[in-house]
């Protein structure tokens, strides 16, 4: 993009919009007269990728600086950088600087490609001839300060750059005004030392030079950076640095930072491998506030350090002995020579959480009782927030750490913590193992995971701390295929159900075991994905797992469950402590999702539904496995004793074998409506075995049709009346030992009919005419033909051999008749003494 300005003194460009970010243009042509208001922290506030062009002939661009930061004598600072410039600097002229100190100059000038400023000057140099005040009250002669260039003796004016060196006749100063402001004070002292109490520094930097000593008693409210550069610093109010302000060691020997009272300041930065320490006095502490910086020196001392809000990466050796704390922002502990001790505690207190991120083996210091890792969580309306343990860089933590905590991790980004909410523990970039305990310190949901793009193996155990018996754990794998969170510990024991959450929607991301029943037997576990198209798992990963059951999870996505190490089969087993279903667990396999083998187990039943793909087989050795709808692709085997599930009207497919053994029942969920018949299962191979109801269904039976449909059908006969009474397959048995036998029971009650226990039969009536008869009841769904089905048999003399059928018509006058579809009556004939019998012949 170009931009032009017209030749008119009052058109301005300004970058920033109120702060000073830098404006980017293109080209930037200046067609005379014109303004620029350069808002800058140090670096060129306006940026010309391409050509910056004047026009001088028709007047000069006149370069203001409306925010600066503390200028130093003899330092360069860019305020206009340019691809090309089709110009001179003579085009431009300096207009007002903000931010000069009452002895600095400023000019114009080119730094490489930058229109820039340089600052000139003369600092002053403390003497201390007079007094050891230092104040912006005249003092008379021999004064305190004189001109470092000029060697003229003068008072301290406000936004000087003063200097405190060995030649100074009183090295304990004290600052005599509530506060001074100079623009830079620097110390270049290596002879004596030197304290500072009284009042307060209000601005500018400070900077340590020399190898002595320097103390700050006094509180400061400067906010610009501390360096040292060289010699100690100490501080000692508890106020001696800014709570904002940056402390620059550099990697010197003998440059140290040392805290003998409590202090907060913002970051550390600088150091090494060579100087550049600090050290933290007993019971007191370091408390890091705000800034995102990286300290590569040590840590020493027996006080504690404090993360509060800044983005903290301590690469040096940590021995200090009070542990570390953070409360806020994010700390970065990378050196596994680390060897502090104490608790390494997370306590959030804001809504953001804390966090502190790991990256080398052993960077959590000391091991042992006293010096674990507590993590934990402070109600803050409207949510609970917590803290965040996280690892990186591929590392195998092998210490062993114990981590005491809870919670779902922090609720905002926070440093490295992308993604929010992953896990009071998690895995940060690359494949991270850890091998310390987890103990769940409180009841409810706590999360363990992933960053986008990462993986975590814990090979500790995750238990319950004392007095806690329902945590449970979310796990929280990244959004990428291939996060997962890989348990390698058989001793996991925790109070109550785990789930998974992922967003992955291509590949597969979630839980992987990394060995036999790495989740608790006792519990279960279940999806907790948001929408169906995440592709959350359970990864056997050639384990085998026991479980209490299958339950449906929270959320529209599934959890499958797969075998992603083709060369080993897993077998899942479902131990269900009462009935179970789930609607969005699916079983998967073949290919890249390998061999699952499914077992049953416990008296109580386990119901799958949904299209499940895995090729395993399939055992039922106790309680039931139901199947409702959906699909199976596995060979089933049913044992004695066992049963297999179906639900009416949402029958099953198969592509695999079903086999029914001897003892084996079919359980049947829902009431069948008359006369309809209902597809169970259909499978493209066979079943085998005879298919026993578990419990008898008045009018229905099993049948196998085809060798590879099975239904439930309509079933009038006697078996049906015989499995609802408990009698055997002989009509002329008495299965309740009423007199009664089992045929005319049958008779009576009908397929459907309760005929168990005393059955009364009809006695002989007498008509008004002296006419004997009697007449026995037919229940309306007995469908058998006289004569054929049953007849009506008379003997003179019940004598074997005696009995003959009687004649059955409509016709009034003839020997059986019947007066209604439930009645059939048998009239003696006159005259003559006869015994009369009902008789069941078949079984329908």
């Amino acid at each position: 993009n170009t931009v032009n300005v017209s030749d008119l003194v009052t058109n301005k460009i300004t970058n920033g919009n109120a702060s000073t970010t830098a404006l980017t243009v293109g080209n930037l042509t200046f067609s005379g007269d014109a303004a620029i208001d350069v808002r800058t922290a140090g670096s060129a506030g306006l940026a010309v990728t391409g050509t910056l062009t004047t026009t001088p002939a028709n007047g000069k661009v006149i370069v203001n600086v409306t925010s600066a930061p503390v200028w130093t004598i003899g330092s360069t600072y860019n305020l206009i950088s340019y691809g090309t410039l089709a110009g001179s600097l003579s085009d431009f002229t300096k207009g007002s600087i903000a931010g000069l100190g009452g002895r600095q100059t400023a000019d114009l000038v080119t730094n490489g490609n930058n229109i820039a400023i340089t600052i000139g000057g003369d600092k002053v140099l403390w003497t201390g001839a007079a007094s050891g005040n230092w104040t912006t009250t005249a003092v008379a002669s021999p004064f305190n300060w004189k001109t470092l260039t000029g060697g003229l003796d003068t008072d301290f004016l406000a936004a000087d750059d003063v200097v405190f060196d060995d030649t100074a006749t009183s090295t304990a100063v004290t600052i005599a005004d509530a506060t001074v402001s100079p623009t830079s004070t620097t110390f270049n002292n290596s002879t004596k030392s030197y304290t500072i109490s009284g009042g307060g520094i209000a601005t500018g930097n400070l900077t340590k030079n020399g190898t002595n000593s320097l103390s700050l008693s006094n509180t400061n409210t400067y906010t610009g950076t501390t360096t040292i550069n060289g010699g100690s610093l100490q501080v000692i109010s508890g106020t001696s640095i800014s709570n904002t302000g940056l402390v620059t060691l550099a990697d010197t020997a003998g440059a140290a930072f040392q805290v003998a009272v409590s202090e907060t300041i913002g970051a550390l930065s600088g150091g090494g491998s060579t100087g550049g320490a600090v050290s933290i006095d007993a019971s007191q502490t370091l408390t890091l506030s705000t800034g995102t910086q990286t300290f590569a020196g040590n840590i020493s001392g027996a006080g504690a350090l404090t993360g509060a809000g800044a983005i903290q990466t301590l690469s040096g050796v940590l021995s200090h002995g009070g542990g570390i704390t953070a409360t806020s922002g994010a700390l970065t502990l990378s050196n596994g020579s680390n060897s502090y001790t104490g608790t390494t505690t997370l306590s959030a207190n804001v809504t953001a959480g804390a966090g502190i991120l790991v990256t080398a083996n052993g960077a959590l210091g000391a091991i042992g009782e006293g010096n674990g890792t507590t993590i934990s969580g402070v109600p803050v309306s409207p949510a609970v927030t917590t803290s965040q343990l996280g690892f990186s860089g591929s590392i195998n933590y092998s210490m062993a750490e114990k981590i005491t905590g809870s919670g779902p991790g922090g609720a905002a980004n926070v440093g490295p913590f992308i993604a929010t909410q992953r896990g009071f523990i998690q895995s940060v970039s690359g494949n991270n193992t850890f091998a310390g305990d987890i103990e769940l310190s409180s009841n409810g949901t706590s999360r363990i995971g992933t960053q986008d793009g990462a993986s975590l193996t814990l090979t500790g155990a995750i238990t319950q701390a004392a007095g806690f018996t329902t945590a449970s754990i979310l796990f929280r794998p990244g959004n990428n295929a291939g996060d997962f969170v890989t348990l390698s510990n058989a001793g996991n024991s925790f109070g109550a159900n785990s789930s998974i959450f992922t967003g992955a929607s291509a590949g597969y991301a979630g839980v992987r075991l990394g060995i036999n029943n790495a989740l608790p037997t006792n519990l279960t576990i279940s999806g907790f994905a948001g929408t169906s198209a995440t592709t959350t798992a359970l990864d056997l990963a050639g384990y085998n797992q026991s479980l209490n059951g299958l339950v449906t999870g929270a959320g529209a996505g599934a959890l499958n469950i797969i075998n992603m190490n083709t060369g080993t089969p897993s077998t899942l087993t479902l131990n269900p402590t009462a009935d179970k279903t789930t609607t969005n667990t699916l079983i998967l396999g073949g290919g890249a999702l390998g061999v699952i083998n499914l077992v049953k187990e416990g008296a109580f039943t386990q119901t799958l539904t949904g299209i499940n793909t895995y090729t395993g087989t399939t055992t039922v050795n106790a309680g039931t496995l139901a199947l409702v709808g959906g699909s199976q692709a596995s060979p089933i085997t049913v044992n004695n004793l066992a049963s297999l599930g179906f639900t009416l009207g949402s029958g099953t497919t198969s592509t695999s074998t079903v086999t029914l053994a001897a003892g084996s029942t079919i359980k049947i969920t829902g009431t069948p409506a008359p006369a309809t018949s209902y597809t169970l299962l259909t499978t493209t191979a066979t079943i085998t075995g005879t298919p026993v109801l578990s419990a008898p269904i008045a009018g229905f039976k099993l049948q196998i049709d085809g060798g590879n449909t099975l239904k439930l059908v309509p079933a009038p006969g006697y078996s049906s009346w015989a499995d609802l009474n408990g009698a055997g397959p002989n009509l002329n048995d008495d299965h309740d030992n009423d007199g009664v036998q089992n045929g005319v029971e049958f008779f009576i009650g009908g397929p459907s009919g309760n005929t168990t226990g005393f059955t009364p039969l009809p006695g002989v009536d007498k008509a008004l005419d002296g006419t004997l008869s009697i007449t026995w009841t037919k229940a309306a769904s007995y469908t058998g033909t006289y004569g054929v089905d049953f007849v009506v048999e008379t003997s003179p003399t019940l004598a074997a051999g005696s009995w003959t059928n009687a004649t059955a018509t409509p016709t009034p006058g003839f020997t059986v008749t019947f007066p209604t579809a439930n009645e059939v009556k048998f009239t003696f004939p006159a005259g003559t003494a006869n015994f009369a019998r009902l008789k069941v012949l078949t079984t329908l």
